[in-house]
């Protein structure tokens, strides 16, 4: 009964993005029953983690659970009259596939043309280094007209150095185009910190909502979130704090439709918001709501960018594998682009989404006493910390704020 009860919504959740929806729950029962049948067989090993899939340091601001004293201040942030929104991530960890140049595109995020159209081949990202990428893996498909941000991540052919640069196309014709090259991190070891959201200049790869955390039905690391920064963020302190390393370069333009409004010093570019431990998950109306919240409560959302318009969104996997937001839509019934308005009054999956996701703003508290001294705030963690890695390393040491 206690394997059943710990593993069951993992086991289903694999097996509802494999299978049709109907054969599920007959595939989910034999396989219980098969494991009861082979009990003495399991593995008894302790748990670890695929650093491809949880990468960085166990006490990188993404890995890091929220610590049980942790300041909540009221962020604040009102339901977007635009209903919810995704923003994709486009995430790139295939080390053996063919290497290709990035060469750069002219258009940015003011308007022009497509970004795949608009190329200037003599100027090459990342000083005309080849890095893995999978040849049938294009991103081109209407998307770039809206001039989406597309943090790229990108692991070299070593398995370990992460490239990281923003707006990440791969073209239909075979051309990859991005803008702007950032810092590379390292896999394993990395803090996680620095990358390609160039808004807050912290990490395209970590705090994405991956497939992965889908099919294990819980998000064991904190995620990424983009807000109104004309009604939410304020300039304070040149308008970020730890762990942003930067506020978009119109912050503080008075001319500037989009520079940043908020009212509140602390709901700054970089902030941790977060969801108190009392806040009740079961009561919001989908499943897809509940995973984000629970990983809310347990580790917090950090603010990564600026939507420009009133809608709130999540950063999403788009990588070869698959996209979380047509998964999403498969398994879930929710259209994460559609955002339909947060006082819809349908009984859709979409608009029950977009009223959870209502409450769940509404409910959102900046954790103070995030620093880089004391990441998600001091005492004991909320959940479990990041395990080690296969060979042993990676995870935290004795006497850690998880040990």
């Amino acid at each position: 009964a206690a394997l059943y009860q710990e593993h069951v919504g993992h086991v289903a959740a694999y097996v509802l993005r494999r299978c049709a929806r109907d054969d599920a729950a007959d595939i989910v029962s034999e396989t219980f029953l098969v494991a009861w049948r082979r009990r003495g067989e399991m593995p008894t090993e302790p748990m670890v983690r695929d650093p491809r899939l949880q990468p960085f340091a166990w006490d990188s601001p993404w890995n890091l659970p929220i610590g049980a004293g942790a300041e909540y201040v009221a962020a604040g942030i009102e339901a977007p009259a635009a209903g919810p929104t995704a923003e994709e991530a486009i995430i790139v960890l295939a080390p053996d596939a063919p290497e290709r140049k990035i060469v750069l595109t002219t258009t940015g995020w003011g308007g022009g043309p497509p970004r795949c159209s608009a190329v200037d081949p003599s100027s090459q990202r990342f000083g005309g280094e080849a890095l893995p990428l999978p040849l049938d893996f294009v991103t081109e498909d209407g998307e770039q007209a809206r001039y989406p941000g597309h943090a790229g991540a990108i692991l070299a052919a070593d398995g370990r150095t992460v490239y990281q640069t923003q707006p990440l196309h791969l073209c239909i014709d075979g051309t990859v185009v991005s803008r702007t090259d950032y810092p590379s991190d390292d896999l394993l070891t990395g803090d996680g910190i620095v990358g390609a959201h160039g808004g807050s200049g912290l990490s395209s790869l970590g705090g994405t909502v991956r497939l992965a955390d889908l099919d294990a039905d819980r998000i064991p690391h904190a995620i990424k979130l983009t807000v109104n920064a004309d009604r939410f963020l304020s300039q304070a302190e040149g308008g970020y704090r730890w762990p942003a390393t930067k506020a978009d370069a119109y912050a503080t333009d008075g001319s500037e439709t989009c520079r940043y409004g908020g009212d509140r010093p602390e709901v700054r570019m970089g902030a941790l918001l977060a969801l108190r431990p009392d806040f009740d998950v079961e009561a919001l109306r989908t499943d897809f709501a509940r995973l984000l919240a629970r990983a809310l409560v347990e580790h917090g959302g950090y603010v990564v960018g600026d939507t420009c318009r009133d809608t709130v969104g999540v950063v999403t996997e788009w990588s070869p594998e698959g996209r979380v937001v047509d998964e999403v839509a498969d398994r879930y019934e929710i259209d994460l682009a559609a955002g339909e308005p947060s006082n819809c009054t349908s009984t859709t999956p979409d608009c029950d989404y977009s009223q959870d996701m209502a409450a769940i703003v509404a409910a959102l508290h900046v954790v103070d006493n995030n620093t880089a001294a004391t990441p998600g705030g001091p005492g004991a963690r909320l959940a479990p910390c990041a395990p080690s890695f296969a060979d042993g390393t990676g995870g935290p040491p004795a006497g850690s704020v998880c040990g």
